[in-house]
């Protein structure tokens, strides 16, 4: 705190104190994350908030046939369509000190990720045989909805249950973007039927017949 006394001619005085924020010039460093077409780039500044308290954040992705480019997030996220080299200037105010940083990057191309399946595979119920259709990846994640993963191109998975399952395979290409398909699938075990009656003269054939 500032505090300043005043006296007068006449031996009045009076005091008053104001707080004072001392700074500098923020340059502050950030890094991107997944840098992929349509997929949400993120920007995280590489400080800590302990040492240095920023007041005030503008970005400018570099994005300018976009309307959404800029925002005043501290780490903001940004959707890029085109594959392209962009410029973001992260503009930084602690108090009335401002700064800026740029860093330039490319927005990498993403994979198309598709399957198929095969139900009741080579006549097993629950027995379900996928069919990898993705193009331009290199590595793959399938969820068969049931609690199990693999990394397996073509997998097979065998279900135990009647339920509705989802189904996703994230493909991934050699710059880590990756691309999601889904899948609902509906398993129906079909069982024996057991009359619960069994009248041998009847007219109805289900309850007449036992076999």
């Amino acid at each position: 705190n500032v505090i300043l006394e005043v006296e007068t001619l006449n031996g009045c005085t009076d005091t008053t104190d104001i707080t004072v924020n001392m700074s500098f010039t923020p340059n502050i460093a950030f890094n991107i994350e997944n840098p992929c077409v349509n997929s949400g780039t993120q920007f995280i500044p590489d400080y800590g908030s302990d040492t240095l308290n920023i007041t005030q954040w503008l970005w400018d992705f570099g994005d300018h046939l976009d309307t959404a480019n800029t925002s005043i997030d501290s780490m903001p996220v940004h959707f890029y369509n085109r594959v392209d080299i962009y410029t973001v200037t992260a503009h930084m105010w602690s108090y009335d000190c401002k700064g800026e940083y740029q860093q330039t990057f490319i927005v990498k191309p993403i994979p198309y990720s598709s399957f198929s399946l095969v139900e009741n595979y080579e006549d097993v119920q629950g027995r379900t045989k996928f069919i990898n259709e993705s193009i331009y990846a290199t590595e793959y994640e399938w969820d068969f909805g049931n609690g199990t993963t693999t990394n397996v191109p073509n997998p097979i998975e065998i279900y135990e249950l009647d339920s509705t399952y989802l189904i996703s395979l994230a493909a991934i290409n050699d710059y880590g973007c990756a691309d999601t398909s889904y899948y609902e699938l509906e398993v129906f075990f079909k069982g024996l039927y057991f009359p619960n009656a069994f009248m041998p003269n009847g007219p109805n054939s289900d309850i007449s017949l036992f076999t």
